[in-house]
């Protein structure tokens, strides 16, 4: 499907653009749209200071040349045509705003290399700042595949790039960990991460297997040591339907890698990894923040003592979740880090069961207290929600009513001066 700008009232609807606050929020934006290029290998290049020069290169399809001028342009992508899109979107595609190339625009200079399998050499782009489109081209040598590179971030920004600066380590460290979710969720595609002038003290390289699974990504990321102390669990909402290799399109399927039950060791890696689909999410928020709730509950129950519960509770795990077409949406927030399921209890309910499996709990006891809470939670939520709602429009009337009250007053004193 070639690039095209979306209706107005689509971007409308898709909401504000993306905020790419730090340097880490631009390599996720172009790290995604390698994989939505049908990429199998991508490199992330940054200067020492994060800002100067931020590179990914892929090996994926290209941009055809018919495309170039919707390059950078706000609202256009390859992605969807329309708002309903995005709700069959799944692990199709993990953009679908067309605004990350714009943004990266508005905020440095752009210059992307790139070219198609039909093509017998590369293309040398340079955007036009702020707008998009092509200021100038030239051919060059270069690989199938995509390079894009954003040198001078936040120039016209002087607070944010001091600020920029000043985190560069805590940056450069942040990127690298996000390079791990994506390993984690996208276990077959080959990462690899190098700030530039360092040579390979800062490097880092996952080189997976063409039919690499979430298993492999972890003894690759964590050491097999690491994985011998973990085990790696699946289960589905649907475990009676027949193995026909065909997947039910209402069907959940979750695979998580978890600590072994009375497995205690302060040498665990700690780090929780969720994704949706293939698309990594926040364990800080939403579904997933419910979902590691219930993991510590069940982690907690096979600790020995309050040192092993500490250790245990933050120590790795690694949970990807399949889902069914249109079981929830993706446009949460600009940065796309979390989801909402139409049926969060379903995800919550059958991580439950396979935490129980892996723990050796009885699988027809009734819920665990965490997750009777965490339903309790969702439905007090909406209560919640809407009595704010009534308190609010309450308090404004109240206020309303003040002041029509001190206007009448001020009216009767002026009358009587």
């Amino acid at each position: 499907m070639p690039i095209a700008a979306l209706p107005t009232d689509v971007v409308r609807q898709l909401g504000s653009s993306i905020a790419i606050v730090t340097p880490a929020d631009l390599v996720k934006e172009l790290v995604e749209n390698a994989i939505d290029a049908s990429a199998t290998s991508i490199e992330v290049l940054i200067s020492p200071d994060t800002l100067d020069r931020i590179e990914v290169r892929d090996n994926g399809h290209g941009v055809h040349q018919s495309d170039y001028n919707a390059l950078g342009r706000s609202g256009c992508t390859s992605k969807i045509r329309t708002f309903e899109d995005i709700q069959t979107l799944g692990g199709t595609t993990l953009g679908f705003r067309g605004q990350a190339l714009a943004s990266a625009n508005a905020l440095g200079k752009v210059a992307i290399t790139t070219r198609t399998i039909d093509e017998t050499t590369a293309w040398a782009l340079q955007l036009v700042p702020g707008v998009g489109g092509v200021e100038t081209q030239k051919r060059t040598s270069g690989p199938v595949g995509t390079t894009v590179s954003v040198r001078q971030l936040f120039k016209q920004l002087p607070v944010r790039r001091r600020l920029g600066l000043k985190d560069a380590t805590r940056t450069a460290s942040n990127i690298k960990q996000m390079l791990y979710a994506y390993a984690m969720a996208r276990p077959r595609v080959r990462l690899r991460f190098k700030i530039l002038g360092l040579g390979t003290q800062q490097s880092w390289c996952y080189s997976p297997r063409p039919q690499a699974n979430i298993k492999e990504a972890v003894i690759q990321v964590f050491g097999a040591e690491t994985m011998s102390q973990f085990v790696a669990e699946t289960i589905s909402s649907m475990p009676n339907q027949a193995n026909d290799g065909t997947e039910d399109e209402q069907e959940f399927v979750i695979e998580a890698i978890l600590p072994k039950p009375g497995q205690v060791s302060s040498k665990l890696p700690k780090g929780s990894f969720f994704a949706i689909d293939s698309r990594p999410v926040s364990s800080h928020r939403g579904t997933a923040k419910l979902l590691l709730a219930t993991f510590r509950s069940h982690i907690a129950k096979s600790a020995l003592g309050s040192e092993d519960q500490k250790v245990l509770k933050n120590s790795l795990l690694c949970v990807n979740i399949h889902c069914p077409s249109g079981s929830y949406d993706p446009n949460l927030e600009p940065s796309k880090n979390d989801v909402s399921f139409m049926s969060p209890f379903t995800i919550m309910e059958l991580f439950e069961r396979l935490c129980k499996k892996v723990y050796h709990e009885n699988l027809g006891s009734s819920l665990t207290k965490t997750v009777y809470r965490i339903k309790q939670y969702l439905d007090n939520e909406i209560e919640t929600e809407a009595f704010s709602s009534t308190c609010q429009r309450t308090r404004t009337i109240h206020m309303m009513k003040r002041k029509e009250t001190k206007r009448s007053q001020f009216h009767k004193v002026s009358i009587r001066g």
